[in-house]
């Protein structure tokens, strides 16, 4: 298996992974991360990272119904704006270790619709009047 960058040249297919959409190699790579280095999704026309057998060489159309479409990975990963914000650092919990006796644990699981760590967090909060910093 090799990868290489193709780019769509069925101009009628105007969105990526149509079914029947023609893709023309324009260069081949022994892994997948030669290949990234190489790939650039803003350009047009739509090009795709894929996973072709090692029988096919560049200029070659394939389709992605064809035998040879056997994966898109252009799609998913780290992007600028994706995924969940960072929680200000005062804010970010952090795994402790902590000894409690038995009958505090069992009595801890018990409570009904609650998480060990918020319990522990709310209780210790109102004890000492303690307020959560704002977010910044």
């Amino acid at each position: 298996m090799k990868f290489c960058i193709a780019k769509q040249v069925d101009t009628s297919q105007n969105t990526r992974q149509q079914l029947n959409a023609k893709y023309e190699i324009v260069s081949i790579h022994k892994n997948r991360e030669l290949a990234e280095k190489n790939y650039n999704p803003d350009i047009l026309p739509i090009t795709e990272i894929i996973k072709i057998s090692d029988d096919l060489k560049k200029g070659e159309i394939i389709n992605i119904s064809g035998e040879y479409w056997f994966s898109v990975l252009g799609h998913g990963g780290i992007r600028n704006g994706a995924g969940r914000p960072l929680a200000p650092p005062l804010l970010k919990k952090r795994a402790i270790s902590v000894k409690l006796p038995e009958w505090l644990i069992l009595w801890i699981d018990d409570q009904p619709n609650m998480n060990r760590a918020i319990l522990i967090e709310d209780a210790l909060s109102k004890l000492h009047n303690l307020n959560k910093p704002v977010k910044t």
